[in-house]
């Protein structure tokens, strides 16, 4: 009997020290709890975190302090046991440094639950991207919102150059419609200048081709009829060519281009 029983501990002995260094060489800092959360098993990661030493195993976590921020340790270890469903929470141990601590019920061989699991997950490397994922974002959304209030800016500016270029193409409109009317209004006094300037001069003209006709003895007063009727002519045909030109700026005349001699025309000019 005896040594049966010895060899049962040695085989006992034999399974806690296989065991050990299975949950050893996982590297994954772990607390095996009971119920009333005294610390059953531990591995050498979670000594560390959970400042632990072998002295510490029968005594209750309650007693310890972690190198872990839990501030509801207790309620969540006495939360799964109750409810015998694991939990997950994030967690920063001392130096700032983020573990995942899932909390989850230790079974025993006829799936009673016995006591809790507490795993420590590195989340870390995971937790800085996710920060830094959020600082980009914050920082895109403020450059967005940046960008966003310089279109509304340069916008607003554009509105205001549209309402003076705007202002400014009526005011040239207006001035356009002024001009128009003001060189209708010098055309029409042209025409009728020309009209009323020309009902005077052909009975002056008619009076002067009489007077030649006469043959006069006084050689002077042929020369002066001479002078008369060649100013006649010259204001009727400047009247003419005021007449044209008013009909023309009216486009009520259709010009004629043709070929012409600018010798006999400044000789005629310069004949007295």
């Amino acid at each position: 009997m005896n040594a049966e029983m010895s060899t049962r501990n040695l085989e006992l002995a034999q399974s806690n020290a296989d065991l050990d260094n299975l949950i050893d060489s996982m590297n994954l800092p772990m607390v095996i709890l009971s119920k009333k959360h005294k610390i059953l098993r531990f591995t050498r990661q979670a000594g560390r975190l959970f400042n632990l030493i072998p002295a510490d195993v029968g005594r209750s976590i309650n007693n310890i302090r972690p190198m872990i921020e839990v501030a509801n340790l207790e309620k969540l270890i006495d939360e799964s046991i109750q409810a015998d469903a694991s939990t997950d929470h994030d967690v920063k141990d001392t130096h700032g440094r983020w573990y995942s601590l899932r909390v989850r019920p230790y079974q025993d061989v006829d799936r009673k639950v016995e006591g809790v699991m507490l795993q420590l997950i590195d989340i870390d490397r995971l937790k800085r991207s996710e920060e830094g994922l959020r600082a980009s974002e914050t920082e895109l959304k403020k450059s967005y919102e940046d960008l966003e209030g310089k279109v509304r800016e340069r916008t607003a500016d554009l509105e205001k150059v549209n309402a003076l270029l705007e202002t400014e193409i009526r005011a040239h409109e207006h001035a356009q419609e002024k001009l128009k009317s003001a060189s209708f209004e010098k055309d029409n006094f042209l025409a009728t200048l020309s009209h009323e300037l020309r009902n005077p001069l052909t009975p002056l003209t008619h009076a002067l081709e009489l007077m030649n006709l006469q043959n006069p003895e006084d050689a002077e007063l042929r020369r002066l009829i001479g002078i008369a009727s060649r100013q006649t002519q010259q204001i009727a045909a400047l009247l003419k060519g005021l007449l044209d030109v008013s009909r023309t700026m009216r486009e009520k005349v259709k010009l004629d281009l043709e070929t012409i001699d600018v010798a006999t025309i400044a000789q005629r000019a310069i004949e007295p």
